[in-house]
């Protein structure tokens, strides 16, 4: 079944998984751009990095996604933020400290150490090409929840900026990574197996990734959407169509939702 239309909106920018879709369609013109092989899904069909950053008015109507973002890599993608989140406060960041250092503190802090791996595939982000690189967030959203989760660094942003730059390299190097297996592979799902696959290939025990399924908060409760009713999730979906009961969802860090409600 091919992948459905594309629906961008101006809130949708301001989502975690809108920021995510555009550095892998960033990473996937820069593969179209290198490639000696005419793609097979062409800009005038299929949903490009050109036409998301066109202003409203002049983005092509009816586009389909090049590539839809299961469900379970949503939540799993917003389960790893919350556990960065967790892991990173189990730390001592200080003047000098740089990635490498950082990954080392980690590991040695936490038993279970998801943060170092998604700090590792950060370097992946090396190899991104010229819309890749260029990608941000104008929103500055996970700079924003970032610093607003590490309190004990305020007015410190050269310290938390080693870790809010840390996390957006793992965000540019896990969609070069996905961008490449859609690329090469013609695929247009990104699924759980596709993301365990990368987890576990940039050094994470495999024992914990095959353990992030049961990390997943419950799965939402259906219910009619009332207007101004917002979940909590990271990486939902721009529009949210289920409204997350207070039972469904383990709790979070006070400091981290704290940061969230204040976006």
């Amino acid at each position: 079944m091919p992948p459905k239309k594309a629906s961008e909106s101006p809130k949708s920018k301001d989502s975690a998984i809108a920021y995510v879709n555009s550095l892998i369609y960033a990473a996937i013109s820069d593969r179209d751009a290198v490639g000696d092989v005419e793609s097979k899904y062409s800009e005038f069909s299929y949903q490009s990095y050109k036409n998301l950053n066109l202003p409203e008015k002049e983005k092509a109507d009816g586009v389909k996604n090049r590539f839809t973002i299961c469900p379970d890599v949503k939540r799993t993608l917003d389960t790893l933020f919350k556990k960065f989140m967790e892991e990173v406060k189990n730390i001592q960041i200080v003047a000098g400290d740089d990635v490498d250092s950082v990954i080392t503190k980690l590991e040695l802090e936490n038993t279970e150490c998801y943060a170092s791996c998604m700090l590792g595939i950060g370097k992946l982000s090396l190899h991104a090409g010229q819309d890749l690189s260029a990608a941000t967030d104008a929103t500055h959203w996970f700079q924003q929840q970032i610093v607003g989760g590490l309190p004990e660094y305020a007015g410190k942003l050269g310290l938390v900026g080693v870790v809010s730059d840390g996390f957006n390299a793992y965000l540019k190097g896990l969609a070069w990574s996905i961008a490449t297996y859609l690329w090469f592979t013609h695929s247009t799902s990104v699924n759980m197996s596709l993301l365990q696959t990368i987890l576990v290939l940039n050094g994470l025990d495999q024992t914990l990734a095959t353990t992030l399924m049961s990390l997943l908060p419950a799965k939402p409760t259906v219910a009619r959407k009332k207007p101004g009713k917002k979940t909590d999730a990271v990486f939902s979906d721009e529009v949210p169509t289920e409204v997350v009961s207070a039972e469904a969802v383990p709790a979070a860090a006070p400091d981290l939702l704290d940061a969230i409600a204040e976006i």
